[in-house]
């Protein structure tokens, strides 16, 4: 099946020289005027725009203009660029939110694997440029350190979470030299505050990539702060399981609720709750 194709593509050179590619899909049927980045995964080494367009083009489909942007892979630049460049989408969004035809506060961001992981990160940049809300799906949420595997010689168990969920630092940091403080700067678990935006979390229980448990402790620490979170589990899938055409859309539905929840139409969803409380009046 041929990929869907976005309705405009931009570049925009960012203040670090990088030209940037943002593919823009236009929204179909009912317009909530709010916009989703949706960040591709590759584990920070490969991917392009393209390979969420599918993603970008379903959430077009109910209603929200999303938008697939690129960024540099550690090949390219290393890290914090990734970063760098997810705040530099999210400046350019802010920037044509009239021209895209957007609220300018109801910007979203989306990422898969390690797009997921920056998606995390975007809520803990300076306030006014954080998102109106996050959705990851099977992210990454944090490091600890280990030494980088001899080149060549990589096999699963390089790959392992610890306890908590993180995954080994040479992933990011391939010189193995990362210090304490930059493998928490690169950590969304680490980094959590009671203002973070409000997250939706999705993951399958058979992710040999990334195991779920990840998901559920992020999950459980926002709550714990009082952060909106809402976790999604889908029972016997693997990474990446959102490709598939019926989780496709499953998973897009799940968002778009979830998104007009805590941002497109708050008011309303709230006074919903509130008109249905438990026990029933």
């Amino acid at each position: 099946m041929s990929r869907p194709l976005p309705t405009q593509s931009h570049h925009h050179t960012t203040a670090v020289g990088y030209t940037q590619q943002l593919d823009v899909f236009r929204p179909t049927g009912t317009h909530r005027r709010g916009a989703v980045l949706v960040f591709h995964g590759g584990g920070w080494r490969t991917g392009a725009p393209r390979d969420v367009h599918d993603r970008a083009a379903a959430l077009a489909g109910l209603g929200f203009t999303a938008i697939a942007p690129s960024y540099r892979l550690l090949h390219e630049a290393p890290w914090p660029a990734p970063v760098e460049d997810l705040r530099a989408a999210l400046g350019w969004v802010r920037a044509h939110a009239e021209e895209l035809d957007i609220e300018p506060m109801h910007i979203a961001v989306q990422g898969h694997s390690a797009g997921g992981h920056l998606a995390l990160l975007s809520g803990t940049l300076d306030t006014s440029e954080r998102p109106a809300a996050i959705v990851a799906y099977y992210a990454p949420i944090g490091f600890h350190p280990v030494p980088a595997p001899a080149t060549g010689t990589l096999r699963k168990e390089d790959l392992i979470l610890d306890e908590a969920g993180r995954m080994p630092s040479w992933m990011i940091f391939p010189s193995g030299d990362a210090s304490a403080q930059a493998l928490e700067d690169a950590s969304p678990l680490a980094r959590l505050t009671a203002d973070f935006p409000p997250t939706a979390l999705l993951h399958g229980t058979s992710d040999n990539g990334l195991h779920q448990r990840s998901s559920v402790l992020l999950n459980s620490r926002l709550s714990e702060l009082g952060v909106p979170s809402s976790l999604h589990v889908y029972a016997g899938r693997n990474h990446e399981f959102d490709r598939a055409p019926t989780m496709l859309a499953a998973t897009s539905r799940d968002v778009a609720l979830f998104l007009d929840c805590y941002m497109t139409d708050r008011k309303r969803i709230q006074a919903e709750a509130e008109q249905y409380p438990f026990p029933a009046k």
